[in-house]
């Protein structure tokens, strides 16, 4: 990224935590010292540009105070890094995350963190569409952002040097925020975390608190960080190096308190002067007392979690945005989440504007000492509302309506309290030791692939960037080709990620208390299904047992056949397609009961009691003990990745 010319850019800013390239890396040893680096540009622009505050035309700006920024502050510990990133902007969309993570070559996409802080009184990122279907957005202007922005993070990641931390969540007292709805309804805690060097200054403080800095508004016609720019500077000048500000739970309406004596609101610049102080002041009273955590330990994980766009307002918005509409893939939009340990904090991302019960019912679950909560990150995708206030309330008529839709909620919470629940508490150096990889990232051992002898040189099943991939594209001229453990497992929890593909046509599955017949050339035992070109069945029971072939959950004749009345409304199927998405396939074999779950939702529920331990399955061996296989179906043209593959043996 090259350095700013005579256009100066607002002022956005980068935590980078840098992992490899898995999907979660953990620390292999807890000596490993933490190490920070941290880098500021000025990103605002000259001449000036109009300023946003949400969908709609923006507002000519006459004047500026302040400056806009982009900072970046790096951890690093060992081969773990990880970047997150605020920009002071109203939002900055997932397009423009995609173009700044494409200019970082030392920290891996997924692992870099993108924030606004949620300024009104910003140049627009998103182009929204004006009443004539032009927009005020200036193109060149966000791919100057986007090279700024990378070049802070690359410059950070390049001078990171050791340092503790002090980590503190505390209150913030006096008039900075309140909710415009409900006055008391809102989260006042503020949690902040500080980068000491080794002699005993402070490198950077990073400030996490809700509220919407519109003091100043896109009216007033006024550039600006609003309060967030105060509080830079405020965090400077007493000594707490640079200064880090990642929004929260500031949805519905947890806004700026600059009411002022009778109904109206100060919208000044001194008012702004007077909150970013305020709270820079409170943030550094909350740190001031924590203890020094000298031996720190860093752990990021992320995932891509695709939402519907259920807003006719919205969706229309998307389409007719140049930056937004290569984002959309028909209605859904694929965003990362993120959840990092650092210290003793956990923080997990959220991207949009989550409502403040939302983001309450988060922390509770959230497994750290401190935990943060980063809004407004990797993407904006407007209010965030849990389904039952969707619509509800009068007073929620406008979140409501600038919401992407209904489930974007109950589709974040699941996801994120999956990272949760998978991911080790702040301080651990790794997850449960009886999970058991079978499969190492980089080759088959362990797994023998099973056919019959004139598939055996066909190789469709291969390592590839990380996963296993099965690939007969192409090729019709086969009969089955199995991928199978060379143990066997009986009672056991398994899981693992797959990637579909809308361009294959093939099916696969997972099979799970098989055994392969090597006179038969056949895998007896019941498979969780994954078919792709009709994604409702996927999560349901087969049995491929010679004798019973026939679905089992749904519970069916072997003249009868599934049909998606009887599949699960509510699923969700990612593919590739949509932005490198994987799924979740989780299943659960103790005694005779069957469970399996697909990105969270139970699928299958089945008690095979007098079928997998009847007769016919006990002289096959299977249904009650034997191996895990992976399919490629006879005929059939596929492409399937997996990886990530769990066991926990149950014993």
């Amino acid at each position: 990224m090259q350095k700013t010319t005579r256009t100066r850019l607002t002022a956005s800013i980068v935590l980078a935590l840098v992992l490899p390239l898995s999907t979660w890396v953990g620390l292999a040893a807890d000596s490993a010292v933490l190490k920070a680096g941290v880098a500021v540009r000025t990103v605002t622009p000259d001449p000036l540009l109009p300023v946003s505050g949400g969908v709609g035309p923006s507002r000519p700006a006459r004047e500026k105070k302040g400056e806009l920024t982009v900072r970046a502050l790096v951890f690093e510990q060992g081969n773990v890094r990880v970047a997150m990133g605020s920009v002071d902007f109203l939002g900055f969309p997932t397009a423009l995350c995609e173009k700044v993570r494409k200019q970082v070559p030392t920290i891996p996409a997924e692992n870099i963190l993108i924030g606004a802080t949620h300024t009104h009184s910003a140049p627009d990122c998103y182009a929204f569409p004006d009443g004539d279907g032009r927009t005020s957005a200036d193109l060149g202007y966000l791919d100057k952002v986007c090279r700024l922005l990378a070049d802070a993070i690359n410059e950070a990641a390049a001078s990171v040097q050791a340092v503790s931390l002090k980590i503190a969540t505390g209150e913030a007292h006096g008039k900075i925020a309140y909710n415009y709805y409900a006055p008391e309804l809102y989260d006042p805690r503020c949690h902040v975390i500080q980068a000491i060097r080794q002699d005993g200054t402070v490198l950077a403080t990073l400030v996490n608190y809700a509220i919407h800095p519109e003091v100043l508004g896109p009216a007033r016609g006024i550039l600006s960080p609003d309060l967030v720019g105060p509080l830079y500077d405020r965090l400077a000048g007493r000594g707490a190096g640079v200064g880090v500000f990642i929004n929260s739970a500031q949805g519905g309406m947890v806004t700026a308190d600059n009411r002022a004596a009778g109904d109206g609101d100060a919208r000044t610049w001194e008012e702004c002067v007077r909150i970013g102080n305020l709270l820079a002041d409170e943030a550094l009273r909350i740190v001031a007392g924590a203890p020094i955590q000298a031996k720190p330990l860093l752990f990021s994980t992320s995932r891509k979690v695709s939402f519907p766009i259920d807003s006719p307002l919205l969706l229309a918005v998307t389409k007719a945005s140049p930056v937004l509409r290569d984002s959309v893939q028909g209605k859904q939009i694929a965003v990362q989440v993120n959840l990092v340990n650092l210290g003793t904090a956990q923080i997990l991302t959220i991207p949009g504007e989550a409502l403040p019960n939302i983001g309450f019912y988060l922390k509770r679950k959230m497994k750290g000492e401190h935990n943060l909560l980063f809004g407004l990150t990797n993407d904006a995708l407007g209010y965030i509302l849990t389904k039952e206030d969707w619509g509800s309330f009068k007073r929620y008529e406008y979140v409501t309506r600038t919401s992407i839709g209904e489930m974007t909620g109950e589709l974040h919470t699941q996801q994120a309290l999956r990272l949760i629940r998978e991911s080790p508490a702040p301080g651990e150096v790794s997850t449960d030791p009886s999970w058991i990889s079978l499969f190492d990232g980089t080759s088959l051992e362990g797994w023998t692939v099973k056919c019959k002898p004139e598939d055996r040189a066909k190789q469709f099943w291969k390592v590839d960037q990380g996963a296993i991939l099965a690939d007969s594209l192409g090729q019709k001229g086969h009969d089955y080709v199995w991928l199978t453990t060379n143990r066997e497992y009986s009672n056991f929890l398994l899981r693992l990620e797959f990637q579909a593909f809308r361009a294959s046509p093939g099916n696969s599955g997972v099979q799970i208390r098989s055994r392969y017949d090597d006179a038969e050339f056949w895998l007896n035992g019941p498979q969780i299904d994954i078919n792709p070109p009709g994604p409702w069945r996927t999560g349901m029971m087969w049995d491929e047992t010679r004798g019973n072939q026939r679905w089992i959950y749904p519970d069916l004749t072997k003249d009868k056949w599934v049909d998606e009345s009887m599949a699960k409304p509510s699923r969700v199927i990612y593919y590739a397609e949509d932005g490198d998405l994987w799924n979740l396939l989780e299943i659960s074999a103790i005694g005779t009961q069957i469970k399996a779950t697909l990105n969270g939702l139970p699928i299958t529920d089945y008690d095979g009691k007098g079928l997998l331990d009847d007769r016919l399955h006990q002289d096959k061996r299977v249904g009650s003990t034997g191996v895990i296989a992976l399919q490629i179906h006879t005929g059939d043209e596929l492409k399937i990745r997996f990886r990530n593959i769990r066991i926990k043996p149950l014993y």
